[in-house]
């Protein structure tokens, strides 16, 4: 190979190089513009400055509560009754009968022996049972949604395991058969499960909701 061969060889290669690296160059420079932009624009599916979410908006109204899509009744029937104990998963209470602080699910309303307890809405009677010093005579109703109703301290039950029930329907009377908790007057004993978890029953009794 001769000097002018070998001279025209390198000039190739160097040639061939530099557009190598020209073109390696202006691929990098491509794909950051487009990164730039992709950063930039948020796409269809997320809009920009969206409303709904602008924590800035210092005027706009609270949303109302969603109301629950069942509504139980008040578990006595008539009007002569009264809350001796609100429900308070949160907070103990005393127990004076039992001389200690507890949890308190249910609601404890007071009224005659003798006023009809009713189903606080449409299900099936799914335990009655007795003997227990410390609930009483129980009825327990299961409804759709996952609701379960249970009803204590009762007397002169009127349905059996299996019967089913509609809203209003007489299910017992009050009576004095609960020892976990003694008050002045006769009381009923009443505590809502949602999906098998023990709630508060004014989330689904309006009367309840409004006298707290």
């Amino acid at each position: 190979m001769n000097i002018r061969t070998a001279t025209q060889m390198e000039k190739a290669r160097k040639k061939a190089f530099a557009v190598s690296s020209f073109l390696i160059i202006m691929m990098l420079g491509i794909s950051a513009t487009f990164m730039a932009i992709s950063l930039n624009n948020p796409g269809p599916g997320i809009p920009i400055n969206n409303p709904i979410v602008d924590d800035n908006n210092e005027n706009e109204e609270p949303s109302e509560n969603i109301p629950k899509p069942v509504a139980f009744s008040v578990p006595v029937s008539g009007s002569e009754w009264k809350v001796l104990k609100e429900a308070n998963l949160e907070q103990l209470q005393r127990n004076a009968t039992l001389k200690r602080w507890e949890l308190h699910p249910s609601y404890d309303i007071g009224a005659t022996v003798g006023t009809n307890v009713v189903a606080a809405y449409n299900g099936r009677v799914v335990q009655v049972s007795t003997g227990n010093i410390f609930t009483g005579t129980q009825v327990t109703i299961e409804h759709d949604n996952g609701l379960k109703t249970v009803y204590g301290s009762l007397d002169n039950v009127a349905v059996a395991e299996g019967d089913v029930v509609t809203k209003g329907q007489k299910i017992a009377e009050v009576g004095d058969t609960a020892g976990q908790e003694k008050y002045d007057t006769p009381y009923m004993r009443f505590e809502t499960y949602e999906n098998g978890v023990q709630i508060d029953p004014s989330e689904y009794v309006a009367e309840f909701a409004t006298s707290k």
